[in-house]
């Protein structure tokens, strides 16, 4: 059974160095103005453009996202492993 989406992300939020990231304007604009080929999700390229924004870690197991990093254009944490 998975756990319920408030549940995970209360649990989550507590931890030390986890936090929510408002969109911010810079962000929606800058993630249709990625560098190279990114991932055609648009969740996904606001995570990456927020990542950028931030110059923080994206934790991930999505292999677009993954590729785009070993490509130099975002830092990324494979979740695997």
């Amino acid at each position: 059974m998975q756990r319920d989406p408030r549940e995970w992300l209360e649990f989550h939020l507590s931890r030390p160095g986890f936090r929510i990231h408002p969109l911010s304007i810079a962000v929606a604009v800058d993630s249709n103005r990625l560098p190279a080929e990114p991932h055609g999700d648009p969740v996904d390229r606001i995570i990456i453009a927020t990542a950028r924004h931030l110059d923080a870690v994206v934790v991930t197991a999505d292999t677009k996202i993954l590729a785009y990093a070993d490509a130099g254009h975002v830092r990324a944490l494979d979740a695997k492993t």
